[in-house]
């Protein structure tokens, strides 16, 4: 790991240490995980959306109830957005509008 350049208040150095910084931040996950980030509170999931418009209960692993989420990847085009289930602190009920679609989710 390098050290930060400073001054910390020069732009320059600022661009430098915060690409740094992201460089070295991913979403390592590994077998003992379960798809949890090693290094963020996150998990990716994936989800399969059967019919349109319809409520899909998706299990997590996080011990909490998410936040947010971010599809990550799209299989077929659509929009995923939240169902009407509550979210607990072991699932997230999402919907998409195109029936037949697949995404993964990163939960946070």
């Amino acid at each position: 790991m390098s050290t930060p350049r400073e001054p910390l208040d020069s732009k320059e150095n600022l661009e430098y240490n915060l690409r740094e910084l992201f460089s070295r931040m991913t979403l390592a996950c590994d077998d003992e995980s379960n798809g949890r980030g090693v290094n963020l509170d996150a998990q990716e999931i994936a989800a399969e959306f059967i019919e349109a418009d319809t409520d899909v209960v998706l299990d997590h692993n996080l011990g909490r109830i998410p936040g947010r989420y971010i599809i990550v990847k799209s299989f077929m085009g659509g929009s995923v957005y939240d169902g009407n289930a509550a979210w607990t602190e072991s699932t997230i009920s999402l919907r998409s509008d195109k029936a037949l679609s697949s995404f993964i989710i990163l939960v946070y």
